[in-house]
């Protein structure tokens, strides 16, 4: 399997260009983004302006959480599984209560945003010192397996 590090598999052109703007904005403030793509990304199931929705959200609090921390890294991960379209971002969290705490509130203010959609799913990982936040949207009925 082939890793992309670069945008160069968002074949989206609405998609590849919001998130060259995002990485652009992160990187102006110092942090770094690491990027792994391991397929091409053309469907993302809903419409652009919705999945842009939720993602300004996911970077809202990936972005306050990374420029608080001493390790201002940010991974972002997207990948199709059985049609379903997968999308993690990864970043460094502060003390374990805190991260506990924050990794709640983002998952109560990201149900805002997605309980409009039957087909989005979310999932935080809060464990050692990063969150995992993961969004998926089913392709169909099917349940959604986060990894």
């Amino acid at each position: 399997m082939r890793v992309v590090r670069t945008l160069e598999y968002i074949y989206n052109k609405d998609l590849n260009n919001y998130l060259a703007s995002k990485f652009a904005y992160a990187s102006s403030k110092g942090m770094e983004v690491e990027i792994e793509l391991t397929e091409p990304i053309i469907d993302l199931l809903i419409d652009f302006k919705d999945y842009k929705k939720i993602l300004d959200k996911a970077f809202k609090y990936a972005f306050r959480t990374v420029k608080k921390c001493d390790e201002k890294k940010l991974v972002f991960c997207m990948f199709y599984n059985y049609g379903h379209l997968y999308l993690a971002i990864i970043y460094p969290a502060f003390t374990k209560t805190d991260r506990i705490v924050f990794a709640k509130d983002i998952e109560s203010k990201m149900y805002r945003v997605i309980k409009k959609y039957e087909n989005v799913h979310q999932h935080i990982v809060n464990e050692k010192s990063k969150i995992t936040h993961q969004i998926a949207i089913a392709c169909n009925d099917q349940n959604i397996v986060f990894y």
